[in-house]
């Protein structure tokens, strides 16, 4: 029961995570489109999804560099459990991790900044969001089974 318990917790964290960087990207997304203001995001709540996005890129890129330096830390949270995944996933790519953290620390300079966000910047937040939504489908697979 404890195993199912668990799984359930790390579902709804991961689920509460994926929402806050989906909805946090949508902002932005809307923001570029000249959208934002028009539906109500001010200057504060477009500030605090670049927040949302940078501080999770920031745990991200720590987890990499633990990883590249070979330390095998415990997650201290559940934010750190989800990057840990993305690694997981990232690794499987072709592209090598200090390709990975060098697109991660420019995302992260451009939202913390406040430039506009490129191109790349785009690609790499949405490809993150994917392998979220891609292990949270896991997830809730495997607590159906359960």
């Amino acid at each position: 029961m404890s195993i199912l318990a668990a799984l359930a917790s790390k579902t709804t964290n991961d689920e509460q995570l994926l929402g806050s960087i989906n909805d946090a990207l949508l902002q932005l997304q809307l923001q570029a489109a000249g959208k934002a203001e028009a539906l109500g995001y001010g200057r504060e709540t477009l500030q605090a999804s670049r927040q949302i996005l940078s501080e999770f890129l920031e745990i991200l890129l720590r987890v990499i560099v633990r990883a590249q330096e070979g330390q095998l830390a415990a997650p201290n949270s559940q934010d750190e459990r989800a990057a840990e995944s993305i690694l997981l996933r990232l690794d499987e790519q072709a592209k090598p991790r200090e390709d990975w953290m060098e697109d991660i620390k420019k995302a992260i300079q451009h939202l913390q900044g406040g430039e506009p966000i490129g191109a790349e910047d785009w690609e790499l937040l949405e490809r993150l969001v994917d392998f979220l939504d891609t292990e949270l489908a896991r997830d809730l697979v495997a607590l159906s089974k359960a």
